[in-house]
């Protein structure tokens, strides 16, 4: 995941890092970036989606996991 997270948009994984390691709730992050609620669960959203794509495509290339 880590390898992924590096290969994402930086706005993308910043995100992702605040909800998921920080643990900072949507509202919080929602009135730090200046956005509606409903902005952040959707840019949540798509870079979880991209995340995905990022550790698919990181997984082909290594060989599947062992």
């Amino acid at each position: 995941v880590a390898r992924a997270l590096l290969r994402i948009p930086e706005p993308e994984a910043r995100l992702v890092e605040a909800f998921h390691y920080d643990r900072l709730k949507v509202a919080q992050l929602a009135e730090s970036y200046g956005v509606p609620e409903r902005a952040i669960e959707g840019r949540l959203r798509r870079a979880r989606e991209h995340l995905r794509r990022e550790i698919e495509l990181t997984l082909k290339l290594d060989g599947g996991v062992s």
